[in-house]
Order: C-alpha cells, then sequence, then structure tokens
C-alpha cells in the first residue's frame, strides 16, 4: 500500500521493512556497486539506514526508502548505497599478506622492468587504508618515489574516497596495523586525528569505479590488490570482475586476494599462486 496509508496504519511506530521494499534495496545495491545484499541482513539493513533516516529527517525507515523509490536516482538515493557498503579496512591488513608483498612480490616486480614505472591498483580501497599502506611500504622499504611508482586507488563510493584523499584518520585507524616508528614517519598529529605527510601523497591517485559498471582506461599493472570484496558478488560478477582484472595485468604480474578468498575461476593466461599468507593469481609471461 502507499506509504501513506502504512504509516496511518502503525501509528507512525517503526516497522520492518516490507519484502517489496527489501527486494527493492537488494536490487539498488547490486546494480550500484554489485553488492549482493543477502536475506540474512535485513536487520544490520534497518540499523545503518535508521541512522540515515534521522539525519536526513525521516520519522523512520520505510518513510526514508518511500521517499528514494519515489524520487529515483538522487543524493537521497546514493546516501542509502553508501550506508549499505561495507567500509571495513585498517593498515597494513593481514600481516602475512604484506609479508609476502614486502619479501616475495615487491622484490621482483620492481627488478622486473627497469626503467619502468611501478604500477599498482587498490580496487575497492574503501577510506585508502590499503593503498596508503602500499605508498608506505614502497617509501619506506624500497625507497621508492613517484618517479618510480604509482599508485591508482578505486572504490564506488565518493564517501569513502573523500576520507581516502583527505589522509585524515582518527587515533583508533591510525593504531590498528601502523607501528609506531610507521607513524611517526608518515603522520603529524592534528587536532586530536592523524594526518599523512605530503612526501606520500604523490604516490597515490583515487578514482571512482564500479567493479561491476563500464571501467575507464586504467592501463597495465605490475600488481592488482583485489582483496576482500568478490565474496559479495554474485558467481557471475566475481567471474567477470576477475577476468576484466587479470587482463590489466602486465606479463609475471600478480593479481592478490584476500588471505580468506579462493579464486574458483582461473583468468586466461593466468595461474594460481600461494606465496605464504598470499593468494594470487600471476600472469603469465608473454
Amino acid at each position: 500500500m502507499p506509504y501513506q496509508d502504512r504509516r496511518a496504519v502503525t501509528d507512525g511506530r517503526p516497522m520492518p521493512l516490507s519484502p517489496e521494499d527489501y527486494a527493492y534495496l537488494q536490487r539498488l545495491l547490486q546494480a550500484s556497486s554489485g553488492t549482493v545484499l543477502g536475506p540474512g541482513a535485513q536487520a544490520t539493513t534497518e540499523l545503518r539506514l535508521a541512522a540515515v533516516a534521522r539525519r536526513e529527517g525521516y520519522a523512520n525507515v520505510e518513510e526514508l526508502v518511500w521517499r528514494v523509490r519515489l524520487l529515483g536516482t538522487s543524493a537521497l538515493q546514493q546516501a542509502v548505497v553508501e550506508a549499505l557498503l561495507v567500509h571495513e579496512s585498517s593498515f597494513f591488513r593481514d600481516r602475512p599478506v604484506w609479508d609476502a608483498l614486502r619479501e616475495q612480490v615487491l622484490p621482483a616486480r620492481l627488478r622486473a622492468n627497469p626503467g619502468q614505472r611501478f604500477r599498482a591498483w587498490c580496487a575497492a580501497a574503501a577510506g585508502g587504508q590499503e593503498p596508503w599502506s602500499l605508498a608506505m611500504a614502497l617509501r619506506r622499504w624500497f625507497l621508492v618515489d613517484e618517479g618510480g611508482a604509482e599508485i591508482v586507488a578505486t572504490d564506488v563510493s565518493e564517501r569513502a574516497l573523500a576520507q581516502a584523499r583527505a589522509g585524515r584518520y582518527t587515533a583508533l585507524e591510525v593504531s590498528r596495523g601502523l607501528t609506531e616508528p610507521l607513524q611517526q614517519r608518515f603522520f603529524e598529529a592534528d587536532d586530536g586525528a592523524f594526518v599523512l605527510t605530503r612526501d606520500l601523497r604523490p604516490l597515490v591517485t583515487f578514482r571512482t569505479l564500479n567493479l561491476c559498471g563500464p571501467w575507464p582506461d586504467l592501463g597495465t599493472f605490475d600488481l592488482v590488490l583485489l582483496r576482500n570484496v568478490l565474496f559479495y558478488f554474485d558467481a557471475g560478477d566475481r567471474r567477470e570482475v576477475l577476468d576484466r582484472a587479470a587482463a590489466r595485468l602486465r606479463p609475471g604480474g600478480f593479481l592478490v586476494l584476500g588471505s580468506g578468498e579462493i579464486a574458483t575461476h582461473t583468468p586466461r593466461a593466468c595461474r594460481p599462486a600461494r606465496l605464504g599468507g598470499l593468494t594470487a593469481l600471476i600472469r603469465e609471461a608473454a
């Protein structure tokens, strides 16, 4: 029934999302980002959207969803999508992965093409902790500056990318994964927060990208970090994204998945590899 009638029936009290509204949110999120919203996530969905409803001045979640459906594409729709996306990240997340990158992958790729700039792509970069971690690794461990490396970081969320570009984090966010020497070397205290130093910033550029939508010409890469994102997609999208990302690897390049992820499909001209705690696909040499 129309929202106004439903509100009258409930006397203004919150009620669970109707199956129709939840199905709409499932379609919206998958179309906007590729993320599959499962049937067991309704309670979490309602909790996240309750915060949006309060912020935007709506009486409850069902009124918010009704308004989004009425308006179609809008800033309010984007706010709903942003609230439902998962942005969990931390600096140097999954240390065994970073140990393998430091000890095996990065040295191999930095030596692979003398005179050619090392290029990496961090897909689903969220708030920027992963690309900035890679920038710190290149600068601290391998003395690489912006002339020797380029990191492209992408995400579907404009809100997450705004934080990533700003390079501004809370004390809690900085404490998750960063050693004291790294904090002292690459961050400055600013009004209770921590801000990345300027010498690190030229290494990373940020772009908005929906992995399940059209891709711009990103070029080719020595390293693609596609970590902890594919399991949010359905099987068809996982396969397509994996194929498209692998096609952007340079010969000998590495596509790295999350530590708990398994490549259920091996793209053409690639072979699976396990290096310590790192799960990867390696592009065969031409």
